[in-house]
This record gives structure tokens, C-alpha cells and sequence, in this order.
């Protein structure tokens, strides 16, 4: 008579995942960006909420610690240290652009610009302000002629050169006594050069300037009217300037135009940025949401900055990889959740809500009736859904998908190309989330409403019990669990009959998902909790306080998302191992194995007849949560024992 033995092998990584949260986007960082200086082989880029980011390259960036909330907006080395300046006469001072100290121009007024020159720093700003120190530490308020904005300053021909508001240009040899000069322009002066022997000054509605003394002024033709250009650079013969399309103005692509003399230009496509600069054998160009790109010559330009800052709604894992959907059809994918990659519709598209891997491929849904599938999260087609109305959540099971959204609507599918649209027999309230498990589809809808239907076709409209909005709704372990406001968390068991749990949180809670034998909540505030059972609760640390709006599961681990392209990611779980058995012996005399685990799970199989020599088997997946395998081999064998343990994930 044959023995079969079995024995477990667990696959554990030794950590508390759910309380190490880490920030993969946006980095190295989303706020805006104003100013950039190179010195001592180092760029130095400054901008909002105290940000200074530094580079040797301008590939890999480190956020450095500022200790100040203040927005930076110009920067400038000379006297062998950094001066970067700021709102609320904001001063930092470096001697390598990693160490900052702050200190207090003596002004209330905000300082926009700084440069070097002639032994001092002058720094520029609101209300006609000018300041100029020769040590850096004791600073000197000087009074302009001018009550004008000051936005750049330059420093060449032994003077310096001030523009800002409605054309204003003045000049000083030392930054004490200015004089007004003519500019024969009345739009915005936002930034001024000099270089090439010469000052070049560009501003609002594509204005570019140039003069060999800061005295005579001559208007340049750009080509960009509909652009306000707000930075310029010069390096290896050529003069670079960038800016952002005009408030108001037509559509237009944004564009940086190059120029050999200052005086013909050229108009390259490109981003909008608000400055530039030029170190590290490269043009540096910074602007909003974080926007970093670097260009050897001006033309051909190489982002660094975040994937994404669009606002986040939709998170799933499938085909190995991280799909996150937003606004204005952004999508973004990795295949590890901390390098991420910013993917274009094929055609401009709406807003995505929500986004599921089933059936082999990616869909995702949103505003206008809006869907959109991939077979990789890479290449995306647009598909007619039929609908109108926003779709806001989509689930797959029983064979097909199912798309809800407002005012009822209700989309079924089989393959996520042809569509359905349903009449549950009712038009009012919006749904907000939809899941499946039990054999029935569950969707959470206003105001705290559940439908519930077996075939996607069929509606039964019930009730949570609650009178906060339901905002999301995943199934595990047995149950449906939703969210919503004020907290609110609700489990069932069979989506009809429904029990309030405590969440410990008020916070509006957004997204749920099931994974690793844990249910993960998000929501207001950067709250995240989570739990084994939905029962009971745990309120985990997500180090950050920016909203979290949906959540889903892969590679072991959680990844939240939420507005300006925030996404976090968690430690990986310990994965709870297989579990073998029962063993049947089937009338061909194969043993026939049930392996049980998580749904999802990729076991590793082995099997023995001596428990010396190990064979592997095909890897099982546990699609539902358990699976079988035969092993023929048993036939012949007198002893057969068997091992399984969970394939980590790839990456």
C-alpha cells in the first residue's frame, strides 16, 4: 500500500509591511519648480513649499531638507556658497547645496530673483524691492525707482540689469542707485540673460529683447505670441528659452526656442517649464507638478521629473504589472510599483474612475461613458460603450465584466470590446463601487443604497443600513466589505443583510481592496487601515497626509493612489504558504492533489519518492483559492511526498 506524505514550505519575507509605506510618485518631487544654478559641480533646482533638489547630473535627483515651507523662486551662486530667495523675504544660504541655513532679508515683500556680480548678490522682488549684500548674512534694502514687480535679474558690462512688470528695465552699477531705462513695451518681463555679449530679456506674449548695454533695447521676433517665456540660457553657442502657453490663449502646443545670435529663433516642441539653466554638459529645465527635462542642446528634451501629478482614481495589478488610471485619461504603469511610466491614449481621452484585470487584459472606465482596454497596460483602444453617463467602478466575474455608474447606468460585457447596456429597471442613484464574489455581483451606490444581481442583467435594489455614502466595495474572505463617509465600514456576507463596524476614523474612506489575506481601506488625510477579517480594524501610518483615493493589490504588496499623482506602496506582505491536501487516489492510480491558499497564489510544486531527490511539477495557480494536480507518477511508486511553497513575486 502506497504512502503519501506531504509537507508545507512556507515562503516568508520578515517585515510589517502595512506599517512601512513608501512614495514611488511623484518624485523627486511634485511641487513646483522656479529656479536652477550650477556651481561646484552641482545643479541646484528651487522651487514651492521650501523644495531644493539637487543633482550631479541632472539624471538622479536627492530632495534635500530645507527646514522652510517657503516658496523659493530664484537661486544663484557666487563668494563660494548658494543664495536661493523666497516669499516673505525668504533667504537660504549654502556652501554645497545640501546644507541650507536660513536668514532674513529684513523685507516683507516677496523676492523673486537674485544674481551675482561684482563681488554681491542682488536679490529682486515685489513692490520694487531690491536687496544687495557683498557677505551674504547682512543684507541692505534698497528703494527702486519703480513701485513695478521685479521678476529677473542679471548681472553683465559691469551693471545690473532689473525687468519686471508691464516692461520695466532698470540699471544699476551696484545694485544701490538704479535707472529706468526704455523698453518700448508695456507686457510682463518675467526673466533677463546676459551672455554672448549681450542681455537678452523675454517675458509675456512671446516678448523677446535684447541689448548690448542694458540701455538700448531691441524687440526680437519669437514666433511663440501665444507663449509667456520665462527663462533663459546660454552654453556651447546657443541661447535657450522656455515658457508656458498664455492664460486664456488658444490651445497650443508649448514649445522652447533656440537661437544662435539672440536675434533669429527657432521654435522647438517641448513642455511648459518656468525656468532653465545650463550645467553638467546639459540644459536643466524645471516647471510645475515638478516637471524636470534635461536637453543637450535645447532641441531634445529627456524627462526626470514625475510620471505623473494627474489626480488618481483607479489602481489594478495583472500581466505582471501596476495600472493606475486618472484624470484626463491619464494611466501610468510598472512592472514593480516604484519606476513608473506615463502611457498616451491613442486619442485624446476622458477622465478614468476606475480601472480591473480580468479575461487577459486591462479595462478601464470613466467619464462620458468612456472605456478603454489593453492587453498590457502599454497600447490602449478606445471601445464605444453605448453610454452617456460617467462610469465610475467596473468588476469582472461569472464569465463577464460590469461597468456602473451614474443615474444607473449598468454595462456588461465578455470580452471588454462589445457592450451591453442594461435596464435594471430603475434610473435613480449613482453607483460608486462594485464587486464580486458569491456567485453575485454587489454594487454601493447614493445614498448608502446596495443592488445587488446574479447575471449582471437582473437588479435587486436593497438597502446598507447606513445614510453615509458607500464610495467603494471589494470581496475577500468570505465577504463584501464597503466604505464610505465619515468612516463608515460595512460587511456581508451575501450583500443583502449588513453589519456596521467601528473603523476608529472619521475620515472619508475612498477605496478597498482584498489581498495577502488582508483588507486594505484608504481614504482622507493619507488614512489607511487595515484588516484581516473586516471586523476588526488597525489604523496604519502612510506618512503622508495627501488624500488616498483607490487601492489594489500586487506583488505581495498594497499601492494607493490618490490626487497630483501621489502613489504609495507597501512593505510586502508574509504570505501565508499553501496548504496541501486532501490527497485522492484516483482508479488510473495518479494521486490527484488539492493545493488551497490565496486566490491568485502561484505555488511552486515538488514532489519526491525518497525525500532526498526532489522533482518540480508545473506551478499551480490558486485562480479561486485552491487548485488540483495530478501526479502520474505515483503509479509506480511506493512512497510519494510532496512540497509546496508560494512563488514570490517577480521584481
Amino acid at each position: 500500500m502506497r504512502a503519501l506524505v506531504l509537507c508545507v514550505v512556507a515562503v516568508r519575507v520578515a517585515a510589517d509591511p502595512l506599517d512601512q509605506w513608501t512614495l514611488r510618485n511623484p518624485l523627486p518631487t511634485g511641487n513646483a519648480l522656479y529656479g536652477v544654478a550650477y556651481a561646484t559641480n552641482r545643479l541646484v533646482v528651487v522651487g514651492a513649499a521650501g523644495t531644493v533638489l539637487t543633482s550631479s547630473d541632472g539624471s538622479a535627483w536627492t530632495n534635500c531638507v530645507t527646514g522652510v515651507t517657503n516658496g523659493l523662486y530664484g537661486i544663484a551662486y557666487g563668494n563660494n556658497q548658494f543664495i536661493a530667495v523666497g516669499s516673505a523675504g525668504m533667504l537660504l544660504i549654502s556652501p554645497d547645496g545640501n546644507i541650507w541655513s536660513g536668514f532674513n532679508s529684513g523685507i516683507a515683500a516677496d523676492l523673486t530673483a537674485i544674481a551675482f556680480g561684482n563681488g554681491q548678490f542682488v536679490a529682486v522682488g515685489g513692490n520694487g524691492t531690491a536687496v544687495i549684500t557683498p557677505t551674504s548674512i547682512a543684507w541692505t534694502s534698497r528703494v527702486a525707482v519703480t513701485p513695478s514687480t521685479f521678476n529677473g535679474v542679471a548681472f553683465g558690462t559691469n551693471q545690473f540689469v532689473v525687468v519686471g512688470t508691464a516692461g520695466v528695465i532698470l540699471t544699476s552699477p551696484d545694485g544701490a542707485l538704479w535707472s529706468k531705462q526704455t523698453s518700448s513695451i508695456t507686457t510682463d518681463l518675467m526673466a533677463v540673460l546676459y551672455a554672448n555679449n549681450q542681455f537678452v530679456a523675454v517675458g509675456a506674449g512671446g516678448v523677446v529683447l535684447t541689448s548690448p548695454d542694458g540701455v538700448t533695447w531691441t524687440r526680437r521676433d519669437s514666433g511663440v505670441a501665444s507663449m509667456n517665456l520665462a527663462g533663459a540660457a546660454y552654453a556651447d553657442g546657443h541661447y535657450v528659452v522656455v515658457g508656458t502657453p498664455s492664460l486664456g490663449a488658444p490651445p497650443v502646443a508649448a514649445a522652447t526656442l533656440t537661437s544662435a545670435d539672440g536675434i533669429t529663433w527657432t521654435n522647438q516642441p517641448g513642455a511648459s517649464f518656468n525656468a532653465v539653466g545650463f550645467g553638467a554638459n546639459r540644459f536643466v529645465a524645471v516647471g510645475d507638478h515638478g516637471g524636470l527635462a534635461t536637453s543637450p542642446e535645447g532641441v531634445t528634451w529627456t524627462g526626470h521629473g514625475p510620471a505623473t501629478t494627474s489626480g488618481l482614481a483607479g489602481a489594478a495589478f495583472g500581466n505582471n504589472s501596476f495600472v493606475v488610471v486618472g484624470e484626463d485619461a491619464a494611466i501610468v504603469t510598472s512592472l514593480d510599483g516604484v519606476t513608473w511610466t506615463n502611457r498616451v491614449l491613442a486619442a485624446a481621452g476622458e477622465s478614468l474612475a476606475s480601472v480591473v484585470w480580468a479575461a487577459n487584459r486591462f479595462v478601464a472606465v470613466g467619464d462620458a461613458g468612456a472605456i478603454v482596454t489593453s492587453p498590457d497596460g502599454v497600447t490602449w483602444s478606445n471601445r464605444v460603450s453605448g453610454a452617456t453617463n460617467a462610469l465610475t467602478a467596473i468588476t469582472y466575474g461569472g464569465n463577464q465584466f460590469v461597468a456602473v455608474g451614474e443615474r444607473a447606468t449598468i454595462l456588461t460585457s465578455a470580452d471588454g470590446a462589445m457592450w451591453t447596456l442594461q435596464k435594471p429597471g430603475f434610473t435613480n442613484g449613482t453607483a460608486r463601487g462594485v464587486a464580486y464574489g458569491r456567485g453575485q455581483f454587489v454594487v454601493v451606490a447614493d445614498p448608502g443604497s446596495v443592488w445587488t444581481s446574479p447575471d449582471g442583467v437582473t437588479w435587486t435594489v436593497g438597502s446598507s443600513g447606513t445614510s453615509n455614502a458607500l464610495d467603494a466595495i471589494a470581496y475577500g474572505a468570505s465577504q463584501f466589505v464597503a466604505v464610505g463617509g465619515s468612516g463608515a465600514i460595512l460587511t456581508s456576507s451575501d450583500g443583502v443583510t449588513w453589519t456596521n463596524r467601528e473603523s476608529g476614523t472619521a475620515a472619508a474612506l475612498t477605496g478597498i481592496a482584498y489581498g495577502g489575506g488582508e483588507f486594505v481601506a484608504v481614504g482622507d488625510s493619507g488614512t489607511v487601515l487595515t484588516s484581516p477579517d473586516g471586523s476588526s480594524w488597525t489604523n496604519r501610518v502612510s506618512g503622508t497626509a495627501s488624500p488616498l483615493v483607490c487601492v489594489t493589490f500586487g506583488r505581495n504588496s498594497f499601492l494607493a493612489a490618490g490626487p497630483s499623482g501621489v502613489i504609495l506602496q507597501s512593505g510586502t506582505l508574509l504570505v501565508a504558504p499553501p496548504v496541501l491536501g486532501p490527497v485522492q487516489l484516483l482508479s488510473s492510480g495518479a494521486a490527484q492533489v488539492t493545493v488551497t491558499g490565496l486566490a491568485g497564489q502561484v505555488c511552486f510544486i515538488e514532489v519526491s519518492a525518497d525525500l532526498l531527490s526532489w522533482v518540480a511539477l508545473p506551478n499551480l495557480v490558486l485562480t479561486n483559492g485552491s487548485a488540483q494536480f495530478e501526479d502520474s507518477g505515483a503509479t509506480d511508486s511506493p512512497a510519494r511526498f510532496y512540497r509546496a511553497a508560494a512563488v514570490p513575486p517577480p521584481g
